[in-house]
């Protein structure tokens, strides 16, 4: 929502395409109903709730266009790779995301701490920024 509401229209050549992960199998299903009660959204823009989401009885469901260019895995990052590899993934991301590219991990995450080239704009989303 956040690339849809405020960075597509000043972008429109670029597309959008995100991998997100977890480890637990039941966070992957509930994204994938992508349907939520209303204190799940609270932190939401009010237009963006509007705009951005279907009411079904109590639940709010992410419209269907929003939900383009997602990709869900069921995936533990923190375990499924040997240790001193998290650095050169972050190394790999920031050599693949455009410079100003937006890199959420979520508020439970975070890069490594030697990780350069990185600006953490969002620290209880774990939204962080490539530097130019």
């Amino acid at each position: 929502m956040a690339w849809r509401f405020q960075v597509a229209h000043e972008w429109p050549a670029l597309g959008f395409s995100m991998i997100a992960t977890d480890a637990d199998e039941t966070m992957i299903e509930r994204a994938e109903a992508a349907c939520y009660a209303r204190s799940s959204l609270k932190d939401l823009p009010q237009e963006w709730l509007d705009r951005a989401f279907i009411r079904r009885s109590q639940l709010f469901c992410l419209a269907p266009e929003f939900r383009q260019g997602v990709e869900l895995v069921l995936q533990d990052i923190r375990r499924s790779m040997p240790e001193g590899l998290q650095r050169g993934i972050s190394d790999q991301l920031q050599e693949r995301l455009r410079p100003g590219g937006f890199l959420v991990l979520g508020g439970h995450e975070a890069l490594p701490a030697d990780a350069s080239g990185w600006v953490l704009t969002a620290p209880k989303l774990g939204i962080y920024r490539r530097e130019a």
